[in-house]
Formats: C-alpha cells, structure tokens, sequence
C-alpha cells in the first residue's frame, strides 16, 4: 500500500494503523470537533502540504516520497503561473482560425450544392490562402496545450525542469535536422506532383 491509496488510507489510516473501530471512531470524532471550531472562527484551519525541509522524524511515507512532490521543486508561487498573455491570444486565434474554417466550408458547400461555385474566383482564392491558417492554428492550439500546463510535466507532481531528458543535445540537434530534411523532401515531392497536376488540367469530359 502506497500513499496514494487515499480511499484505504482514509478508512484505516497509514499502513492499517487505524483498522479498528475505535480508532475510526476517534478520527471522526476529531473531524466533527475540527468542523465546529472552524465554524466558530469562520475560517478553515489548513493542515499537511508539502514538507520542506524534510525533518528528519519524518514519517516514512513522506520520505519515500518526497523527491516527488513537485512543488518541492519551485522557489516561488509565481513558478506555477503560465505565460497568460501568449495563452490568452493563442486560444484566440485557434478559436477564431476554427470559426472561419467553419464558415468558410459553408459556403463553399453551399455555393457548390448550387452548382456556382466555379463563378466564385475570389472565394477559391481565400480558400487557396487559407490553407496556412489550418498550421497557424494547429500551432497555436498546442501553444495552449503545452505553455499551459507549465510548470508541470505531470500536474502539481513532476515540474517540466525535472522531466527533462538527459539525452545530449547533438542527438537532438541530429535528429531534427534528420526530420527536417525528410518532410523538407516530402514536401517538394508533394509541390512537383500538384503542380505537374494543375498544369494537366481536369479532363474533358467525352460527349
């Protein structure tokens, strides 16, 4: 039993040292009294978090555990406040990019259940342009995801910092310019084939 086993943890203590009836008992007992007396103050009386220094009477759940409690790890409440003005626009331009799109493809669905879309030059051209949009905002989408959930690689446990990998920067650096040359190749490829396509033209259709 670990100490995230909070259901049994609460019902009969750390290691069963509370497995009786009279020992649950006390523990509500001292719950209901808690309740009362914060009542009467009018506020609530805060107990545990995180223990630091780590004493050395310490119980041995928390020192088996200690390393891991992530916000042993910051020197600052500011630490766990993320960039909230890059968050407040990247969420602006995935939001407003995903409405456009939405828009966007109704009319043309529209236009063309109309059977006028081919007149509509202009729209096929906001189309064509539009296309970056779509990675501007998968971009900024995990812009949100990823600087939001700073500093935590896994919440309130694991801050990013400690998650690093100690795998060394050449091998990075290699395999991204590894990747960069493969997609870069894929992408000329890709422009060759539509462009060879384009000036092909659609094919006539046979009386």
């Amino acid at each position: 039993m670990t100490m995230y086993d909070m259901t049994r943890v609460t019902a009969k203590g750390y290691f069963d040292a509370e497995d009786s009836e009279e020992a649950r008992h006390a523990k509500r007992v001292a719950m209901n009294a808690q309740r009362t007396e914060d009542y009467k103050n009018g506020t609530y009386a805060r107990a545990g978090g995180v223990v630091d220094p780590l004493p050395d009477d310490a119980p041995f759940f928390v020192r088996d555990y200690y390393a891991y409690f992530g916000y042993g790890y910051l020197s600052s409440p500011e630490q766990i406040v993320p960039d909230v003005p890059l968050l407040f626009y990247s969420f602006r331009v995935m939001v407003g990019a995903g409405c456009f799109f939405i828009l966007l493809l109704g009319v043309v669905w529209w236009l063309n259940r109309k059977d006028r879309l081919a007149d509509k030059r202009w729209l096929l051209w906001i189309a064509v342009w539009s296309v970056p949009l779509a990675y501007l905002a998968s971009q900024a989408g995990w812009v949100l995801a990823e600087v939001g959930r700073q500093p935590w690689a896994i919440q309130d446990l694991m801050p990013v910092g400690i998650a690093a990998s100690k795998i060394g920067s050449t091998s990075v650096t290699a395999t991204f310019f590894i990747f960069l040359a493969l997609f870069t190749a894929l992408l000329i490829a890709e422009l060759s084939i539509l462009f060879r396509q384009i000036k092909i033209g659609p094919e006539q259709e046979k009386e």
